[in-house]
């Protein structure tokens, strides 16, 4: 758009009139002109001032206008001035100069196209000096002031794909500094690659009109940046295509959460009711790719119907949607319901939806998330099959949780009901038992007890392949503790023997099963129990860790949820807490994911530490610091994760040192950024959100503390140690927590 207001051409002649003859145009013509006309001596009075021109600057008809300065209706008055130099730089004439002038009668602000010259009598003192003209085009610059502010670019283009008509905002997004540098250009100039212009300018002509449409395009710098069009094509009279015009905003940030939400494991879509059908009118890739399809384009706009497997469960589903908007309910959690795949193949989702209303509360649709329950339904059905089984021959159900203790630990949604139906066989809750050493008192009396059976046995029994696997098993149990003095791995071994030894007492039990009156065959059934109260200890702590698991993934959904609302304004509740006891559960947690990837985590050796904080913020920032710990640690003999402490006056000053891959010294800040990902971090097809350190830096700085990265190279010599194709760094994220006062 240029600078200046054009105006008919009618009126540039009447200014052409009168500037040449202006005495016999003020009389003749000057009242009944629609334009103000206008004299002022050299000293800048009226010496006319037409009935438009009154009207347009607020002068009464009653007023002299012979004792009124033209230059008392400027806003900004040395403008004035300037004029006047331009004038004399133009030869005496200036054409559609806009000026903001004052009313004088209400002292409103209003814009006037000038269109004036220096009379040629003005050599003379005391004559006239300026004739002119003034329109006022109040309207017309504050649209044009609105059009070149708006936020979103608006454009034009003709049919050459030549952009012909433009708004500041166009030139900003694209990182010009005026709309004059860009008018004229071919706008595929401005798209990454041609092919991507020319996908898009085959979809704008064959829909004619496009909406939300998403391209990656380039900055002057060449810098990338995503855009979303809506685009329409541009017609005349005739309905012949001249062009397209349409508007676009910048969405490269938007992009960044769409990305990082597309990289998270469930499924998204949202749901509007379009004449009676339930049309995906979004989703993201997880969704489509759950479903069996290639990409979400080939989703959107589908039926959701179609999607359920069971036409009556549908119905029901749908029914019961109609009766929340009654009821007024909006969410609806954990739905399981039978989904098909694009080849038709069944399988069980979860859903956890929410309805969206419009401004008057109507309901238009639904979003949510979807979860691929197959597995877990499947093995949830094969669990209730066997269970029955199980129940019509044995009375003991211990053996049960034993043989099935692997897939009910993938059994989220059953956990806890497990974990309640175990707490009752024992008549003990978890926490009761959880640091209960096996060692003190249940080991001595099974061994005790499996002594007793090996005097009953004569020399040829002894020599029983499965009387010996039991030997060797026993003496593996009595010398546990001195190979493994750490608790944890003691456990994961002693569980193993004990799982050993219940094997070898099924098969000793079937071999002496002819006389059950023995006194061999009485003591290996007391063993068979003691073995079961054993092992009733260790699935309590197995169910414990699927609920460790469900804690970890709980964790980094809610440090993605905070940033995709991060607009919404977080709850802190500060209390006493040990941050040890915090740090050391989170420790427990991550214990056996380090040990599977060879890893140590080394706590500190402070036990005690009274702070006030967060407890859930702080909580979650160790979950998923040690959880990148882990995940970018390099496997390695004696490779380890070091958590060190050290109490200051007034901070406490947490580091968390791991040997793997490295962060680029540019990067130890964008880290802390909601969806950065190091340049490494993709090394291995390690798996990630951006999200927990930026999360942590958010607790940080709630807290008043702060929290920095540091990442430094290995020696050369220990880095050969690793098999990894980058080397190493000694990345050591530390955490500054000033103290409160007690509360």
């Amino acid at each position: 758009m240029k600078n200046s207001v054009k105006k008919p051409t009618v009126y540039r002649k009447l200014f052409n009139i009168f500037s040449n003859d202006y005495k016999k145009v003020l009389k003749k013509a000057g009242p009944f002109l629609p334009i103000g006309l206008y004299l002022v001596d050299d000293q800048g009075y009226f010496r006319y001032c037409s009935e438009a021109c009154r009207q347009i600057l607020g002068i009464s008809l009653n007023e002299d206008v012979t004792k009124i300065k033209i230059d008392d209706f400027y806003v900004n008055p040395e403008e004035r001035q300037q004029l006047i130099n331009k004038l004399n730089e133009s030869k005496g004439k200036l054409i559609n100069q806009i000026i903001n002038f004052r009313r004088k009668d209400t002292n409103t602000k209003i814009f006037v196209e000038d269109n004036c010259q220096r009379h040629e009598t003005c050599s003379v003192p005391g004559e006239y000096c300026l004739v002119g003209s003034i329109s006022e085009v109040t309207d017309i610059v504050r649209y044009r002031q609105l059009f070149d502010h708006l936020s979103a670019g608006v454009f034009r283009v003709n049919s050459n794909n030549i952009l012909i008509m433009a708004n500041q905002a166009v030139a900003k997004i694209l990182g010009y500094d005026s709309t004059n540098e860009i008018l004229n250009l071919s706008v595929s100039h401005f798209w990454k690659t041609k092919s991507e212009f020319e996908k898009y300018d085959n979809f704008l002509h064959k829909k004619g009109e496009l909406n939300n449409y998403i391209t990656e395009m380039v900055k002057r710098d060449g810098q990338s940046l995503f855009i979303s069009i809506n685009s329409k094509l541009w017609k005349n009279g005739d309905g012949q295509i001249i062009g397209s015009e349409g508007t676009f905003s910048d969405v490269t940030k938007e992009r960044k959460y769409v990305d990082a939400f597309e990289r998270f494991s469930t499924g998204y879509y949202e749901i509007r009711y379009v004449k009676n059908k339930h049309r995906i009118f979004d989703c993201n890739k997880m969704f489509a790719k759950m479903h069996g399809y290639e990409s979400r384009d080939e989703v959107i706009g589908l039926d959701i119907a179609t999607f359920h497997y069971d036409k009556e469960k549908r119905d029901a589903f749908f029914r019961e949607f109609e009766k929340s908007k009654q009821n007024n309910r909006t969410i609806f959690e954990k739905f399981k319901l039978q989904s098909t795949k694009k080849d038709g193949t069944p399988f069980w989702v979860q859903l956890d939806i929410g309805l969206i209303r419009d401004s008057s509360g109507e309901v238009i649709g639904r979003d949510g998330i979807v979860v691929d329950i197959d597995d877990q339904v499947t093995l949830e059905n094969k669990l209730a099959e066997k269970e029955r089984e199980l129940n019509k021959t044995f009375e003991d159900m211990d053996k049960f949780v034993h043989q099935y203790i692997s897939p009910i630990m993938n059994i989220d949604s059953t956990a806890q009901t497990l974990m309640e139906f175990l707490e009752k066989r024992l008549a003990k809750n978890f926490e009761d038992v959880k640091n209960i050493d096996i060692g003190d008192g249940y080991l001595p009396a099974l061994l005790s007890i499996i002594d007793e059976f090996f005097e009953m046995l004569d020399e040829e029994d002894l020599q029983n392949r499965d009387v010996n696997r039991l030997k060797g098993l026993t003496q593996n149990l009595t010398s546990v503790e001195k190979q493994y003095p750490d608790l944890i791995l003691r456990d994961l071994a002693t569980r193993e023997i004990i799982f050993g030894m219940s094997d070898v007492i099924s098969c000793l039990i079937k071999k002496y099963k002819s006389d059950m009156e023995s006194s061999q065959y009485l003591c290996l059934m007391k063993i068979k129990g003691n073995i079961f109260v054993i092992l009733d200890f260790f699935i309590l702590k197995l169910q414990n860790r699927i609920l460790n698991n469900t804690r970890k993934t709980y964790k980094v959904i809610e440090s993605l949820r905070n940033y995709l609302f991060s607009g919404r304004e977080q709850q802190f509740d500060f209390s006493k807490v040990n941050i040890i006891k915090v740090l050391n559960e989170n420790i427990e947690m991550y214990y056996s994911m380090a040990k599977q990837k060879g890893l140590s985590i080394i706590p500190p050796k402070q036990d005690y530490i009274p702070m006030n904080i967060s407890e859930a913020h702080i909580d979650r920032m160790f979950s998923n610091i040690l959880l990148n710990a882990i995940k970018y640690s390099y496997k390695r003999s004696g490779g380890y994760i070091n958590i060190r402490m050290q109490e200051r006056k007034h901070n406490l000053e947490i580091q968390f040192v791991n040997y793997g891959v490295p962060v680029e010294e540019d990067e130890l800040q964008k880290v802390f950024e909601f969806g950065y990902r190091g340049k490494y971090s993709f090394d291995w097809n390690r798996t990630g959100s951006g999200v927990g350190l930026a999360d942590a830096k958010i607790t940080m700085d709630k807290h008043g503390g702060e929290i920095y990265l540091t990442s430094k190279p290995v020696v050369q010599s220990e880095s050969k140690k690793t098999k990894e194709r980058i080397a190493p760094n000694i990345t050591t994220v530390t955490i500054v927590l000033p103290k409160r006062r007690e509360i």
